[in-house]
Parts: structure tokens; C-alpha cells; sequence
């Protein structure tokens, strides 16, 4: 699925609060549509949280990340 650059722009941000893309991504559009297919993988369960150490959490903290669950991965991914 592809986005708009304002629709993906306005997704990431209402989602994260991100308003800068990281410096390795290769164009802001591509950037943009590549963070934002990961949130909706997220959001929509198809990328799903193990829970098995760090995941974000009530008692690890929201920003708490596991490097071994793939949902965090690409939320590390997204917030470099």
C-alpha cells in the first residue's frame, strides 16, 4: 500500500510524534511510505509484540523496546 507523502507525513506524526525522518532513508517519500507500512503492520496485527522482555508496556514503559520482537524492531527502525 502507498501513501501520500502529506497522508504518510500526518500518520507517522499523529503515531509517533515524529517530525524528522532518519538520515539514512534513501528520499523523505520513500522514507515516509516505508515508516508508515511498518506502523499500519503494527496497528492492524499483522506485525504483532512478543512480549517476552522489553516490549512497551504498562511496566516496562511505552518506550521501552525489545530487540528481539519485530513490531519493536521496526519501531527502533522508524525512531533512529
Amino acid at each position: 500500500m502507498r501513501y501520500s507523502l502529506e497522508a504518510a507525513a500526518k500518520l507517522l506524526h499523529e503515531a509517533t510524534g515524529i517530525t524528522e525522518m532518519p538520515k539514512n532513508c534513501d528520499g523523505l517519500a520513500a522514507c515516509l511510505n516505508a515508516a508508515t507500512d511498518g506502523l499500519v503492520k503494527i496497528a492492524t496485527g499483522q506485525v504483532v509484540h512478543v512480549y517476552r522482555g522489553l516490549c512497551p508496556d504498562a511496566v516496562t514503559g511505552f518506550d521501552s523496546r525489545d530487540s528481539d520482537c519485530p513490531a519493536c524492531k521496526i519501531l527502533q527502525e522508524i525512531q533512529q
